[in-house]
C-alpha cells in the first residue's frame, strides 16, 4: 500500500469541526488541506449511516449468485454489480465479477477457492476500507508536463467477498455473531453495530530523559532529538511486532525480484541521492493487492520486511537484501498466477513487478526491520528520543500510528493525545455478511444454494412505490408532498389514486367532483380535518364521482357538515330559509336514466372520527351504493354564540340515497356539554341534538345494521323526510 507523504495526522472528529477557512497572508500547509478531507469525508460517511444505516444497497450490488466449478477446478460464484452502503461508505461493484476473480484480491489463497471435500454451509461476507494509491502505483496519476515529480495522493474504496467456511448456522444474523466472536477471541478487535471493526490496541509515546552535563560538555536535552520535522509512521508487522520508519514510511518504487530472491531492480528510480535506500536500512517488498481499470496494480498493505544487504546502486538501479523473498509454495506475492485470468494481468514476464517501501530510520541502523513488543513495556524508537509503548490485547496487520515530532516542541508531539494513550489511526475496516450458501457434495458433482441472503435492501427514494400516490402533512406535525389535501387530490392522475393524510390539523375544505377511484386515508384521529366556519362550509364535499374512499380520519364539523354527498349541485337558492341545510337546498337527485359516469357512485366513509353540531355529519342527497361503516360520530347543539340557537334541528346522519348500508357505527347525540378538540366546553342545552340516523324519502334498498345510537332528542332511527315548521294555524 503506498502511503501519503504528510506532515502530520492529527484529525479528532470529536473536536466537532466541521470546515477549514484560509487567511490571508498564511502559509497553507498540506494538513490544512487533508484536514478539510477528512471533515467532510467523515460528516457524510457520519450522514450516511444515520440516513441509511449500517449496511444497505438499493439493487443488486454485491448479491451472491451462480454458484460453480470454473475451469481451474476452483470453487466460486458471481457478486453482482451494484452499490452497497457499509457503514457510511458508498461501495460500488461496476460490474459483475468472479469469486475467483476478484479485482481487489490478486493474493487470494488457493484455500479460499478450496472444493469442498462434503456437503458444507459458508457464510460469505463483504470487507472494505480506504487506502491511498500513489502515482508510482497508478503511472496515468503522472503529470508528463512536471517531467518526472508526483503530486497529490489518491484515497480508494478496496473491497474484498471472503468466506467462512463451514458454519453450523443458516440464519444470518447467528452466523455473523457466531463469526464475529470467533474474531474477538483470536484477538481480531469487535465489530461495532455500524460495521466497524475497534481494536484495544493503543499507542502511548514518550520521552527519553535527557542527561545533564559537565562543565566541559552540554548537556542533552530529553524529548524528540532530530533535527529535521517528521512524520513517524509506527505500523504492526504482527501481533507481536512493529516497525517504523520517517516521512511516514512514503517513499516507493517499482521493483523486478532476481531469480535469487534477493537482487531487486527498480523500475522507479529514487528522485535524489539522498533517498537512495543505503546498507542495513529497512525495506519491504509488496506485492500486487488490486488490479486498476486502465491495468495498473495497487500495492498491498503489508509485505515482506529484510534489511538492505548492499546500498542501492544508481549504474544498476539495483541492491540486494539480507532476508530473501520467500520461494514458497506458494510463491510470495505470486497467488495471482492461479486465477483464470493470470494471462490478462501480466501477458508476459515483462509485466510482473513488485513494490518497495522504504522504512528510513535516519542514522538507526541497527534496529530490527520487525521489532518485539510486549504490551506495557516501552520500546525506544531507535535515536529519536522518543519510546513508544504498546497497550491492549488485539493487534492486527497493518494498523498504524502517525507520530508528528518537531525539534521546536522536542518534549511534545502531535496529535497531543499520542502522549496519553491513543487508539489506532487506520486502517478502518468495515465488515457486513451478504449470504449464507450451501454446497452439496455427492462425490460426483457439486451443487450450490443461497439459503439466505443477508443484505439489508432497500428501494431509492423515488421507487417507494407505496399504496400511498402523494402525501399530505401540515409541516407543524408531519411533513408530506403537499400541504393541503385538497392540493392533493387536484394533483392526483386522471386514473384516481390514494391521497394519505399525515397526522396533523388542516383547516379546509376538500371538493372531489367529476373523479373516480381515489381514497383519502388518515392516521386515525391523529390526521385531523377541521371544517371552517360558514353557511356554505363543509368538510368533504364529493359529487359526481365514483369509487371514492373516506377513511381513518377525524373530522371537525363545528356547525356545518362533515361529509356532503350528491350526484350534482345546482345554484344556491335566492332566498335561503335561515334554518335550512344550505347543501340540501342546492343537490340535484337525479334517477337511474342519469349518466352512470356522471352520477355518484360506491362512496365508502369508515373509520372515521366525526363531530357535528346542529347539522349532520353525514348527509348525501342522491348516489348509489353508499357505505358508511365502523366510525364513532359525535352530534351536539350548536350553542348560541354560533348564530343558529339552540334547537338542533338535524339528525347526526341524513342519508337520501340508494343502494345503503350504514353498519357498525357510533352515533352519540350529546345533552350536555362536550369537548371537542377544535371547540371550547359547551354551556348546558334546553334542548339536545335531534340525533341518530335519518333515511331521506325515495331512497330504496337502505340496510342500518349493528350500531349504537345514544341520546338525541328524537328517534334513533328515522324514515322518511321531515321539515321544522315554526308556526302552526289552525283554521276552523
Amino acid at each position: 500500500m503506498g502511503t501519503t507523504d504528510l506532515s502530520r495526522a492529527a484529525f479528532d472528529a470529536r473536536k466537532r469541526y466541521t470546515s477549514v477557512r484560509m487567511q490571508q497572508g498564511r502559509v497553507l500547509l498540506d494538513d490544512d488541506f487533508n484536514d478539510a478531507e477528512r471533515i467532510q469525508d467523515e460528516d457524510e460517511r457520519r450522514a450516511r449511516l444515520d440516513i441509511i444505516g449500517p449496511s444497505g444497497s438499493p439493487d443488486d450490488g454485491f448479491r451472491v449468485a451462480n454458484g460453480r466449478i470454473n475451469s481451474r477446478g476452483d470453487m466460486t460464484f458471481d457478486i453482482l454489480a451494484g452499490t452497497l452502503y457499509l457503514g457510511g461508505l458508498r461501495v460500488v461493484n461496476h460490474e459483475r465479477e468472479d469469486f475467483a476473480q476478484q479485482p481487489d484480491w490478486l493474493q487470494q489463497p488457493d484455500a479460499e477457492r478450496a472444493l469442498p471435500p462434503d456437503d458444507r454451509l459458508d457464510l460469505v461476507y463483504l470487507e472494505t476500507w480506504r487506502q491511498s494509491v500513489t502515482a508510482v502505483e497508478d503511472g496515468e496519476l503522472f503529470e508528463a508536463a512536471l517531467a518526472g515529480p508526483d503530486t497529490s495522493t489518491r484515497v480508494r474504496i478496496m473491497w474484498r467477498v471472503r468466506l467462512a467456511a463451514g458454519i453450523k448456522q443458516t440464519e444470518c444474523v447467528t452466523a455473523w455473531e457466531a463469526l464475529v466472536a470467533s474474531w474477538q477471541a483470536a484477538g481480531l478487535g469487535t465489530v461495532t453495530p455500524s460495521g466497524e471493526r475497534i481494536v484495544n490496541a493503543q499507542l502511548k509515546v514518550g520521552f527519553i530523559p535527557g542527561t545533564p552535563g559537565d562543565l566541559c560538555s552540554p548537556s542533552v536535552a530529553g524529548g524528540y532529538l532530530g533535527a529535521e520535522n517528521q512524520a513517524i509512521r509506527v505500523e504492526l508487522v504482527d501481533a507481536t511486532h512493529f516497525t517504523w520508519g520517517f516521512d511516514n514510511a512514503a517513499p516507493l518504487y517499482r521493483v523486478r525480484i532476481g531469480a535469487d530472491r534477493a537482487t531487486v531492480t527498480f523500475e522507479t528510480e529514487p528522485k535524489d541521492q539522498a533517498h537512495w535506500p543505503l546498507a542495513d536500512q529497512t525495506v519491504e517488498i509488496l506485492p500486487w493487492s488490486a488490479v486498476l481499470p486502465n491495468g495498473e496494480k495497487v500495492a498491498e498493505i503489508a509485505g515482506h520486511l529484510s534489511r538492505v544487504q548492499s546500498s542501492y546502486d544508481p549504474d544498476t538501479r539495483t541492491l540486494t537484501l539480507t532476508t530473501p523473498i520467500p520461494a514458497g509454495p506458494p510463491v510470495f506475492g505470486q497467488e495471482w498466477k492461479d486465477r483464470e485470468d493470470a494471462a490478462l494481468l501480466a501477458p508476459t514476464g515483462e509485466d510482473e513487478y513488485y513494490f518497495l517501501r522504504v522504512w528510513s530510520r535516519g542514522d538507526d541502523l541497527a534496529s530490527d526491520p520487525a521489532i518485539p513488543f510486549t504490551p506495557g513495556t516501552a520500546v525506544p524508537l531507535g535515536t529519536t528520543g522518543l519510546t513508544v509503548t504498546l497497550t491492549g490485547s488485539e493487534f492486527v496487520t497493518g494498523d498504524h500510528w502517525i507520530i508528528a515530532a518537531r525539534p521546536e516542541t522536542p518534549d511534545q508531539v502531535v496529535p497531543w493525545s499520542l502522549e496519553t494513550g491513543r487508539g489506532v489511526h487506520g486502517v478502518r475496516r468495515f465488515f457486513t455478511p451478504l449470504a449464507v450458501i450451501r454446497w452439496a457434495n455427492d462425490g460426483s458433482s457439486i451443487s450450490f444454494e443461497q439459503l439466505s441472503d443477508c443484505r439489508h435492501v432497500f428501494p431509492p427514494l423515488t421507487r417507494r412505490n407505496t399504496c400511498c400516490t402523494v402525501t399530505v402533512g401540515d409541516e407543524r406535525e408531519s411533513f408530506g408532498i403537499f400541504t393541503s389535501i385538497q392540493d392533493a387530490v387536484n394533483n392526483l392522475p386522471v386514473s384516481g389514486g390514494k391521497v394519505c393524510v399525515l397526522p396533523g390539523r388542516y383547516q379546509e375544505q376538500v371538493l372531489i367532483e367529476g373523479r373516480a377511484h381515489i381514497t383519502v386515508e388518515g392516521c386515525g384521529k391523529r390526521s385531523r380535518l377541521v371544517v371552517p366556519p360558514g353557511r356554505e362550509s363543509y368538510g368533504v364535499l364529493i359529487v359526481g364521482s365514483q369509487d371514492i374512499t373516506i377513511r381513518e380520519m377525524a373530522i371537525e364539523a363545528g356547525g356545518n357538515v362533515g361529509i356532503a354527498v350528491a350526484d350534482a349541485l345546482g345554484p344556491p337558492p335566492a332566498n335561503p330559509h335561515p334554518t335550512s341545510l344550505p347543501f340540501l337546498d342546492r343537490a340535484v337527485i337525479v334517477d337511474d336514466k342519469f349518466p352512470s359516469e356522471k352520477r355518484t357512485d360506491r362512496i365508502t366513509l369508515e373509520d372515521l372520527y366525526l363531530s357535528a353540531l346542529s347539522l349532520p355529519a353525514v348527509a348525501t342527497a342522491g348516489g348509489r351504493h353508499i357505505v358508511l361503516q365502523r366510525s364513532f360520530v359525535l352530534a351536539g347543539p350548536l350553542p348560541e354564540p354560533m348564530g343558529r340557537g339552540p334547537e338542533g334541528r338535524w339528525p347526526a346522519v341524513f342519508v337520501m340515497s340508494d343502494d345503503v348500508l350504514i353498519e357498525k357505527n357510533e352515533v352519540l347525540a350529546a345533552s350536555e356539554p362536550v369537548i371537542v378538540i377544535e371547540l371550547a366546553p359547551l354551556p348546558t342545552f334546553t334542548r339536545t341534538h335531534m340525533g341518530g340516523i335519518q333515511i331521506g324519502g325515495g331512497s330504496e334498498r337502505v340496510e342500518i345494521r349493528r350500531n349504537v345510537i345514544t341520546g338525541g332528542n328524537g328517534h334513533g332511527i328515522t324514515l322518511g323526510s321531515w321539515a321544522w315548521v315554526s308556526k302552526v294555524i289552525i283554521l276552523g
